[in-house]
């Protein structure tokens, strides 16, 4: 299982450490590099990466992340990257409409009940995890459709995927996957 990326606005660092102790608690692996940001050169690249190579993403919900530019572009990579995404609303806010039809845990009680969003992290997380080698920023479709198919009960789908991956002349791909997982298939 890879990491879990908590997205949230500055003023709600306080509840998102919360989140991320509780998280950690429950078994999880939460992303703490909070020292990237927008005053840095290309930090959104490096947000990208970190992002796409998650297993889920939480976004801490507030009257001031919803005005948050970071935290609108963290979601939308999110969306863009089909990783999984958990609201966690700890204040009172309306949801912009895409995020409505998303799974959203109300926080906003003075003693939110704890139990049930490790849960459903977990459980997201087991039955959407898309891979297990992270895949580079600028990987092709196809590579990650093949890589998401290594994780298939299926051995007719796994191997098709290293099939498809062999034929791959893509300039990561050795280094990604073929060497770790040719081994396998050598009888």
């Amino acid at each position: 299982m890879g990491h879990i990326f908590i997205s949230f606005a500055d003023e709600d660092r306080e509840f998102a450490e919360i989140l991320t102790h509780q998280l950690k608690n429950s078994g999880l692996l939460v992303w703490e590099d909070y020292s990237m940001h927008q005053s840095q050169t290309n930090w959104y690249l490096a947000i990208e990466q970190v992002i796409r190579n998650a297993s889920a993403i939480i976004i801490v919900m507030s009257p001031v992340a919803k005005r948050s530019e970071s935290v609108t572009y963290e979601w939308i990579v999110a969306l863009g990257a089909e990783v999984p995404i958990i609201l966690a609303q700890w204040k009172e806010v309306s949801l912009h409409p895409r995020l409505a039809s998303l799974p959203c845990f109300n926080l906003t009680h003075t003693s939110p009940s704890w139990d049930v969003l490790p849960a459903t992290v977990h459980q997201m997380v087991e039955i959407s995890e898309p891979h297990l080698v992270p895949a580079p920023l600028g990987t092709p479709t196809y590579i990650k459709e093949a890589m998401k198919a290594l994780d298939s009960a299926n051995p007719d789908d796994c191997e098709g995927a290293v099939d498809n991956l062999a034929q791959s002349d893509h300039p990561h791909l050795n280094v990604m996957i073929m060497q770790p997982v040719a081994g396998l298939y050598r009888h």
